[in-house]
């Protein structure tokens, strides 16, 4: 509990001096986290457990909830401060973290058994980009945002099952 109060005092104390952008930041981190990770520390283990979800989202991907740890921002650092109160019990054990990134267009090249999107996998390229220069016929570095932004929307479209009329409205 007392990390919590202390977290919750920094967060207060150090409000100030952050720019109106970081208001709406701050707020969610101290009403979603701050202010409700002690609510939620359970009285027998003394510690937070989260629950891992794994058959709750349309897309079959994990979540989590009480608390939701995947929302904690990890690219600024309040939210590597919030992170940072997520410990293992023991200091030989660690926390998994995992990112499955592109798992489904991955199991695609996979399955589908697409050498050129495999090649693309195997290096490490960004793999809308990579598609986007496919359909325009650009070199990668000539794809713009919004190229890369609809063969997305196409990609996972296609996952998906989404018909003519959903990828028509999701790309434009």
């Amino acid at each position: 509990m007392n990390f919590i109060f202390f977290k919750q005092r920094l967060i207060i104390k150090n409000f100030a001096f952050f720019d109106i952008e970081n208001v709406s930041m701050l707020s969610k981190l101290k009403n979603t986290y701050v202010d409700k990770l002690g609510l939620l520390i359970n009285p027998r283990t003394n510690r937070v457990h989260a629950s891992f979800n794994q058959t709750i989202t349309a897309t079959g991907r994990l979540s989590s909830s009480n608390p939701n740890l995947q929302n904690i921002p990890i690219r600024t650092e309040l939210g590597r401060k919030v992170r940072a109160a997520f410990i293992p019990k023991d200091k030989h054990d660690c926390i998994l973290s995992a990112d499955y990134s592109q798992i489904e267009l991955r199991l695609l090249a996979h399955f589908s058994k697409d050498k050129a999107l495999m090649a693309a996998f195997a290096a490490d390229r960004d793999i809308h980009r990579f598609v986007a220069s496919q359909i325009f016929d650009v070199a990668i570095d000539e794809v713009t945002d919004e190229m890369r932004s609809r063969c997305k929307a196409v990609n996972f479209g296609i996952i998906y099952g989404q018909g003519a009329f959903g990828l028509s409205r999701s790309i434009g």
